[in-house]
Parts: structure tokens; C-alpha cells; sequence
């Protein structure tokens, strides 16, 4: 199995670095047939899922500045959700929710980087790393002050 593995990942891989739609979409209709000959179970069923998506994953050739995968933004998606769903998301109303979760974004990028953290050697918090400064070196009176103008500046 751990051969099939690498064959598989290999030419996925090779559909994934295509330089263009059509090559992507050529090259994606190659592993399906050579799956097809090659595999079989649940690998097979793997890729033609995969092939069920192509013109989806195509998309991406139209924005050629934009990041292929979304694992930045999946990063603080994650501790997002793990928030929510150890608040039991919204309950009340609307405005209460939408500020909740603005409450949490903020502490989020306030908050101070892990010592142990590389990117705290550069930077404090992801609010420093965004701005380039920040206001003081308390993390909550940075936030404080950051927020005291509600974003505007004069």
C-alpha cells in the first residue's frame, strides 16, 4: 500500500503543479486513467472523487495571484470554530453574536505571540505584524489604544 501511496501522491502532486488550466484539466484526465488501469478500493475512489472536482480546482488559473490553498486563513478559522463551539455558538441576539465574535477577533489579534514562537522575535502580536508598529508594549494597552477611535484615524 505504501507504494501505491507514492505513485498516487506523485502524480497528484504533478496535476497540482500544472502551469495552466488546460494542462491541469489534461493532466488530471491522466491520473483518472491511469487509476483506473493501476488502482483499485477506496484509492481509486479517492481519485475519481478527486476528478468529480477539476473544473472547481480550474478556477484557480483565473486568479493567478491568489494562494492555491487556504491553510493561512484555515489557521485562525480553527480557533475560530474551536471558540464557537465551546460557547455553544450564538445564542441571544443578533447584534450580542456579531459582537461576540468581533470581541474575539480582536483578542485574537492582540493577543501576544507565544515567546517560544519565531515570529516572536519580529513581532508581538499578528496586529504588530500587520502595522509594522505598535502603540505600547502592554498587548491590552496596545488593544486599548488601537480600538480607542473605533479604526479611525485623523
Amino acid at each position: 500500500m505504501k507504494d501505491v501511496f507514492n505513485q498516487v501522491s506523485k502524480r497528484v502532486w504533478d496535476v497540482y503543479r500544472s502551469e495552466d488550466a488546460a494542462s491541469f484539466r489534461s493532466k488530471a484526465a491522466d491520473l483518472r486513467q491511469w487509476a483506473e488501469k493501476n488502482v483499485t478500493g477506496y484509492v481509486l475512489e479517492a481519485v475519481l472523487k478527486l476528478y468529480t472536482k477539476v473544473d472547481r480546482f480550474a478556477l484557480a488559473y483565473d486568479h493567478p495571484q491568489a494562494h492555491r490553498t487556504s491553510n493561512m486563513l484555515d489557521r485562525h478559522m480553527n480557533a475560530m470554530s474551536r471558540w464557537l463551539d465551546s460557547t455553544r455558538f450564538f445564542h441571544g441576539h443578533w447584534t450580542s453574536a456579531e459582537r461576540s465574535v468581533r470581541a474575539w477577533a480582536l483578542l485574537h489579534n492582540f493577543g501576544p505571540y507565544c515567546p517560544r514562537a519565531k515570529v516572536s522575535e519580529h513581532y508581538s502580536s499578528p496586529a504588530h505584524k500587520l502595522n509594522g508598529f505598535v502603540y505600547h508594549q502592554n498587548w491590552l494597552h496596545n488593544l486599548l489604544i488601537a480600538t480607542s477611535m473605533s479604526g479611525c484615524s485623523r
